[in-house]
């Protein structure tokens, strides 16, 4: 199953978008000036690190990558002043936005940014306001929800702290389609791979 596409945009466009809370299993996105976002790219510069925090800023504005364990793989090799493209999924909290990294890569070659901003300079956009705007849902079949809230329940009863082992998780579903729905979940940021083969519920 091909993941879900990731805009690219500016930082600003997240930060000074509406953020979409959405209920049940839909996924949350930001409103912006480029469309609904619920899977961004961006390029930046990293400004601050701290703990599991990262801080970059392309020149329009700065946003926090969060991750959720301390020595996490993506963050351990960067370091400040590096130029990256961050792929991941925008979150809020106290009216902050911020980002979950699924990929922070850097970039040796600046060209890129040069690419980036020529490329969203030319880029359509759309009618945004932020006040009194309607909100068009996403459906999910029902099924499926039940089935998202089934394996939520599962990884809980599994987790011992590091995670619960992907083999076991899938024997409890007892479904042909088990691993299909946990990629769905990967994908809309329900969960994270703590460790290789081990799955957390990302709160």
């Amino acid at each position: 199953m091909p993941r879900q596409t990731s805009y690219e945009c500016w930082i600003k466009n997240l930060s000074e978008g509406e953020f979409v809370r959405t209920k049940g299993w839909e996924s949350s996105y930001v409103r912006t000036c480029y469309g609904n976002i619920s899977r961004a790219s961006i390029i930046g510069t990293i400004v601050e690190k701290k703990d599991n925090i990262i801080t970059i800023d392309d020149g329009t504005g700065k946003i926090d990558l969060r991750v959720f364990e301390d020595g996490n793989s993506m963050m351990e090799s960067r370091e400040i002043g590096q130029i990256v493209m961050v792929i991941g999924r925008p979150r809020e909290f106290n009216n902050n936005i911020y980002m979950v990294p699924e990929i922070i890569k850097e970039i040796g070659n600046k060209k890129w940014i040069e690419y980036r901003k020529k490329k969203l300079d030319s880029k359509k956009r759309v009618a945004f306001e932020k006040k009194n705007m309607k909100v068009e849902k996403m459906t999910v079949p029902e099924g499926k929800i039940d089935f998202h809230r089934k394996i939520i329940e599962i990884i809980k009863k599994l987790d011992d702290g590091k995670g619960a082992p992907v083999n076991k998780i899938v024997e409890m579903i007892e479904s042909e389609e088990a691993e299909l729905y946990l990629e769905d979940l990967l994908k809309e940021g329900e969960l994270y791979e703590i460790f290789p083969g081990r799955l957390k519920i990302l709160s």
